[in-house]
């Protein structure tokens, strides 16, 4: 399931995520240029520390911007509509066989009405016999 997540996170957030880490790297480097960060030194002849940084630093950003975006955005006070999603396991009763049959006889409906479609599956989607 985490895999399925971070598919999804990925393709919706990814852009964002890489300009928010972009402007921050950015933002890091001119502030340790100007002093107002610390510059980490690896050697005392060389000045190469600025890496470290940014390393420290962005790639939180860009893991914060993928896996929680609108979270983010909400909290900020930016409340504008998230994308709708349809997985099936969650979507569709996995257990009871007629609530299970209701929700895949109106797939269609849904799907008519998508304006995108991505299928995310794994080996052992694969494998099944339907």
């Amino acid at each position: 399931h985490e895999k399925k997540f971070l598919c999804l996170a990925m393709y919706f957030n990814f852009n964002l995520a890489s300009c928010a880490a972009a402007m921050a790297m950015v933002a890091i480097f001119i502030a340790s240029r100007i002093d107002l960060l610390p510059r980490l030194v690896a050697r005392s002849d060389q000045d190469a520390g600025d890496g470290v940084c940014n390393t420290l630093l962005v790639t939180p950003i860009f893991l914060l911007a993928v896996c929680f975006r609108y979270d983010l955005f909400w909290l900020l006070g930016c409340h504008h509509r998230s994308p709708t999603v349809f997985v099936d396991k969650t979507c569709i009763h996995q257990v009871d066989e007629a609530l299970k049959k209701e929700g895949i006889l109106k797939l269609g409906a849904f799907i008519r009405s998508s304006s995108r479609m991505l299928v995310i599956y794994s080996d052992v989607y694969l494998t099944k016999l339907w």
